[in-house]
Protein backbone atom coordinates (compact mmCIF):
# COMPACT_ATOMS: atom_id res chain seq x y z
CA UNK A 1 0.00 0.00 0.00
CA UNK A 2 1.20 3.99 -0.64
CA UNK A 3 0.55 6.14 2.55
CA UNK A 4 0.61 9.67 1.94
CA UNK A 5 0.22 11.87 5.17
CA UNK A 6 0.46 15.26 6.56
CA UNK A 7 0.35 16.20 10.32
CA UNK A 8 0.81 19.84 12.46
CA UNK A 9 4.63 19.63 13.08
CA UNK A 10 3.65 19.60 17.05
CA UNK A 11 2.59 16.12 16.65
CA UNK A 12 5.73 14.86 14.88
CA UNK A 13 6.91 13.17 18.29
CA UNK A 14 4.36 11.33 20.80
CA UNK A 15 1.38 11.31 18.15
CA UNK A 16 3.55 9.89 15.20
CA UNK A 17 5.89 7.32 17.00
CA UNK A 18 1.54 5.97 18.46
CA UNK A 19 0.46 6.02 14.73
CA UNK A 20 3.69 4.25 13.24
CA UNK A 21 3.19 1.65 16.65
CA UNK A 22 -0.57 1.17 15.36
CA UNK A 23 0.41 0.88 11.92
CA UNK A 24 2.98 -1.93 12.47
CA UNK A 25 0.49 -3.91 14.04
CA UNK A 26 -2.24 -4.03 11.22
CA UNK A 27 0.39 -4.38 8.69
CA UNK A 28 1.62 -7.94 10.60
CA UNK A 29 -2.13 -8.64 11.23
CA UNK A 30 -3.26 -7.89 7.69
CA UNK A 31 0.28 -9.35 5.83
CA UNK A 32 0.46 -6.03 4.10
CA UNK A 33 3.72 -3.97 3.39
CA UNK A 34 4.44 -0.19 2.97
CA UNK A 35 5.75 0.67 -0.55
CA UNK A 36 5.98 4.49 0.00
CA UNK A 37 4.55 7.88 -0.64
CA UNK A 38 4.65 11.31 0.52
CA UNK A 39 5.18 12.84 4.15
CA UNK A 40 4.27 16.49 4.81
CA UNK A 41 2.97 19.29 7.32
CA UNK A 42 -0.40 20.75 7.53
CA UNK A 43 -2.78 22.46 9.79
CA UNK A 44 -4.98 18.95 9.95
CA UNK A 45 -4.15 15.24 10.27
CA UNK A 46 -4.51 14.49 6.74
CA UNK A 47 -4.04 10.64 5.68
CA UNK A 48 -4.41 9.07 2.24
CA UNK A 49 -3.62 5.42 1.37
CA UNK A 50 -3.79 3.42 -1.99
CA UNK A 51 -4.04 -0.56 -1.37
CA UNK A 52 -3.28 -2.69 -4.03
CA UNK A 53 -3.47 -6.18 -4.55
CA UNK A 54 -4.51 -9.06 -7.19
CA UNK A 55 -8.02 -10.56 -6.88
CA UNK A 56 -8.21 -14.53 -7.39
CA UNK A 57 -10.98 -16.44 -9.62
CA UNK A 58 -13.98 -14.20 -8.16
CA UNK A 59 -14.56 -10.98 -6.53
CA UNK A 60 -17.61 -9.49 -4.52
CA UNK A 61 -20.09 -7.44 -6.98
CA UNK A 62 -22.82 -4.84 -6.44
CA UNK A 63 -24.15 -5.22 -9.75
CA UNK A 64 -24.87 -8.70 -9.72
CA UNK A 65 -28.04 -8.98 -6.70
CA UNK A 66 -30.92 -11.16 -8.02
CA UNK A 67 -34.54 -10.17 -7.36
CA UNK A 68 -34.83 -13.55 -5.61
CA UNK A 69 -32.21 -12.59 -3.50
CA UNK A 70 -32.32 -12.73 0.57
CA UNK A 71 -30.72 -9.74 2.17
CA UNK A 72 -27.89 -11.11 5.11
CA UNK A 73 -25.79 -8.93 7.74
CA UNK A 74 -22.82 -9.58 9.86
CA UNK A 75 -22.44 -8.69 13.11
CA UNK A 76 -24.88 -5.83 14.97
CA UNK A 77 -25.77 -2.77 13.29
CA UNK A 78 -25.64 1.01 14.59
CA UNK A 79 -22.87 0.44 17.61
CA UNK A 80 -20.36 2.40 15.60
CA UNK A 81 -22.61 5.70 15.16
CA UNK A 82 -23.01 5.51 19.14
CA UNK A 83 -20.36 5.14 19.84
CA UNK A 84 -19.83 8.39 17.87
CA UNK A 85 -22.09 9.94 19.47
CA UNK A 86 -21.63 9.47 23.30
CA UNK A 87 -17.76 10.39 22.59
CA UNK A 88 -18.34 13.69 21.53
CA UNK A 89 -21.04 14.66 24.06
CA UNK A 90 -20.64 14.50 27.68
CA UNK A 91 -23.96 15.51 28.78
CA UNK A 92 -25.92 12.97 26.47
CA UNK A 93 -28.24 11.57 29.08
CA UNK A 94 -28.81 8.04 27.44
CA UNK A 95 -25.18 8.02 27.76
CA UNK A 96 -25.34 8.85 31.61
CA UNK A 97 -27.43 5.97 32.15
CA UNK A 98 -25.19 3.37 30.24
CA UNK A 99 -22.85 0.84 31.95
CA UNK A 100 -18.74 1.52 31.60
CA UNK A 101 -18.43 -2.23 29.78
CA UNK A 102 -21.02 -1.26 27.66
CA UNK A 103 -19.83 2.30 26.83
CA UNK A 104 -15.97 0.66 25.90
CA UNK A 105 -17.75 -1.58 24.04
CA UNK A 106 -19.40 1.36 21.55
CA UNK A 107 -16.30 3.17 22.16
CA UNK A 108 -13.91 0.12 20.55
CA UNK A 109 -16.71 -0.21 18.01
CA UNK A 110 -16.15 3.45 16.46
CA UNK A 111 -12.55 3.94 17.36
CA UNK A 112 -11.48 0.27 16.38
CA UNK A 113 -13.73 -1.40 13.55
CA UNK A 114 -12.76 -4.81 12.56
CA UNK A 115 -13.10 -5.51 8.83
CA UNK A 116 -15.06 -8.43 8.26
CA UNK A 117 -11.90 -9.88 5.60
CA UNK A 118 -11.78 -13.72 6.58
CA UNK A 119 -15.91 -14.32 6.46
CA UNK A 120 -15.90 -12.10 2.94
CA UNK A 121 -13.99 -14.52 1.16
CA UNK A 122 -15.96 -17.44 2.53
CA UNK A 123 -19.21 -16.64 1.41
CA UNK A 124 -17.48 -15.74 -2.58
CA UNK A 125 -18.80 -18.59 -3.34
CA UNK A 126 -22.64 -18.17 -2.16
CA UNK A 127 -23.14 -14.55 -2.55
CA UNK A 128 -24.14 -12.78 -5.77
CA UNK A 129 -23.77 -9.44 -4.18
CA UNK A 130 -21.83 -8.05 -0.87
CA UNK A 131 -20.13 -4.53 0.40
CA UNK A 132 -18.92 -3.62 3.91
CA UNK A 133 -20.85 -1.39 6.10
CA UNK A 134 -19.09 2.14 5.96
CA UNK A 135 -21.27 4.56 4.30
CA UNK A 136 -24.49 3.12 6.46
CA UNK A 137 -26.95 0.13 6.14
CA UNK A 138 -29.40 1.95 3.87
CA UNK A 139 -26.97 3.91 1.68
CA UNK A 140 -25.04 0.61 0.98
CA UNK A 141 -27.85 -1.18 0.37
CA UNK A 142 -28.94 1.42 -2.18
CA UNK A 143 -25.89 0.99 -4.00
CA UNK A 144 -26.67 -2.62 -4.63
CA UNK A 145 -30.08 -2.01 -5.56
CA UNK A 146 -29.04 0.50 -7.94
CA UNK A 147 -26.37 -0.62 -9.70
CA UNK A 148 -28.73 -4.29 -9.75
CA UNK A 149 -31.60 -2.50 -10.97
CA UNK A 150 -34.07 -3.86 -8.15
CA UNK A 151 -35.39 -3.03 -4.83
CA UNK A 152 -35.70 -4.53 -1.47
CA UNK A 153 -37.98 -5.33 1.40
CA UNK A 154 -35.74 -4.83 4.67
CA UNK A 155 -37.23 -5.58 8.01
CA UNK A 156 -36.69 -3.56 11.38
CA UNK A 157 -37.47 -6.27 13.67
CA UNK A 158 -34.50 -8.82 12.09
CA UNK A 159 -31.82 -6.10 12.36
CA UNK A 160 -28.99 -7.47 14.60
CA UNK A 161 -28.50 -5.44 17.45
CA UNK A 162 -25.52 -5.50 20.33
CA UNK A 163 -27.17 -5.52 23.91
CA UNK A 164 -26.07 -2.31 24.52
CA UNK A 165 -27.96 -0.90 21.63
CA UNK A 166 -30.95 -2.94 22.79
CA UNK A 167 -31.07 -0.57 26.45
CA UNK A 168 -30.55 2.73 23.94
CA UNK A 169 -33.73 1.48 22.39
CA UNK A 170 -35.32 1.40 25.00
CA UNK A 171 -34.15 4.65 26.41
CA UNK A 172 -34.65 6.35 23.37
CA UNK A 173 -38.10 8.41 23.35
CA UNK A 174 -38.30 8.77 18.91
CA UNK A 175 -37.76 5.55 17.92
CA UNK A 176 -37.68 6.50 14.12
CA UNK A 177 -34.64 8.89 15.29
CA UNK A 178 -33.10 5.95 16.69
CA UNK A 179 -33.57 3.74 13.92
CA UNK A 180 -32.18 7.06 11.52
CA UNK A 181 -28.84 6.54 13.55
CA UNK A 182 -28.95 2.73 12.94
CA UNK A 183 -29.38 2.39 9.58
CA UNK A 184 -27.31 5.57 8.35
CA UNK A 185 -24.91 6.02 10.92
CA UNK A 186 -22.31 3.93 9.15
CA UNK A 187 -18.91 2.77 9.89
CA UNK A 188 -20.03 -0.32 11.27
CA UNK A 189 -17.95 -2.64 8.17
CA UNK A 190 -19.69 -5.20 9.09
CA UNK A 191 -20.91 -7.21 5.79
CA UNK A 192 -23.93 -6.97 3.72
CA UNK A 193 -24.66 -9.39 1.01
CA UNK A 194 -27.25 -11.60 -0.60
CA UNK A 195 -27.63 -15.36 -1.50
CA UNK A 196 -29.85 -16.23 -4.27
CA UNK A 197 -32.00 -18.99 -3.97
CA UNK A 198 -30.36 -21.62 -5.87
CA UNK A 199 -27.80 -21.01 -3.40
CA UNK A 200 -29.74 -21.46 -0.20
CA UNK A 201 -29.64 -24.89 0.08
CA UNK A 202 -25.92 -24.91 0.13
CA UNK A 203 -25.39 -22.05 2.15
CA UNK A 204 -27.91 -23.32 4.95
CA UNK A 205 -24.76 -25.50 6.24
CA UNK A 206 -22.35 -22.44 6.49
CA UNK A 207 -25.09 -20.22 7.90
CA UNK A 208 -26.01 -22.62 10.70
CA UNK A 209 -22.59 -22.58 11.93
CA UNK A 210 -22.13 -19.08 11.71
CA UNK A 211 -24.66 -17.10 14.40
CA UNK A 212 -23.30 -13.97 14.12
CA UNK A 213 -24.91 -13.51 10.06
CA UNK A 214 -28.86 -12.63 10.33
CA UNK A 215 -30.72 -12.22 7.49
CA UNK A 216 -33.24 -9.12 7.36
CA UNK A 217 -34.62 -9.09 4.37
CA UNK A 218 -34.55 -9.92 0.39
CA UNK A 219 -34.31 -7.85 -3.03
CA UNK A 220 -37.72 -7.51 -5.22
CA UNK A 221 -38.47 -6.59 -8.81
CA UNK A 222 -39.75 -3.03 -8.24
CA UNK A 223 -37.06 -1.50 -7.71
CA UNK A 224 -37.72 0.57 -4.56
CA UNK A 225 -36.44 -0.05 -1.06
CA UNK A 226 -39.42 -0.53 1.64
CA UNK A 227 -38.75 -0.40 5.32
CA UNK A 228 -40.88 -2.15 7.40
CA UNK A 229 -41.51 -1.32 11.35
CA UNK A 230 -41.93 -3.82 14.36
CA UNK A 231 -45.62 -3.77 13.68
CA UNK A 232 -44.83 -4.70 9.48
CA UNK A 233 -45.94 -1.23 8.47
CA UNK A 234 -43.92 0.58 6.05
CA UNK A 235 -41.72 3.56 7.21
CA UNK A 236 -40.41 6.57 5.25
CA UNK A 237 -37.45 7.79 6.19
CA UNK A 238 -35.51 11.05 4.25
CA UNK A 239 -32.24 10.55 2.64
CA UNK A 240 -29.92 9.66 5.52
CA UNK A 241 -26.45 7.85 5.39
CA UNK A 242 -23.18 9.61 4.73
CA UNK A 243 -22.25 11.05 1.41
CA UNK A 244 -18.82 11.74 -0.33
CA UNK A 245 -20.36 14.81 -2.33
Amino acid sequence: YILNIAIPSKLTNSWLKNFCDGLKEDQKLYNIKLLGGDFSSSEKVFLSVTIIGKKNSKIHRLDKASETSDIYVSGTIGDSIFGFLFKNDKENKIKKKMSLGSLKYLYDRYSLPQPRISLGKKILKYSDSCTDISDGLLPDLEKISKYSMIGSDIFLNKIPLSDPLKKIYNLFKNKKKFWNFVLGGGEDYELIFSIPSKKNKSFKNFFLVNPKLTKIGRFTKNKRMKIYDLNFKSLKFKKIGYSHF
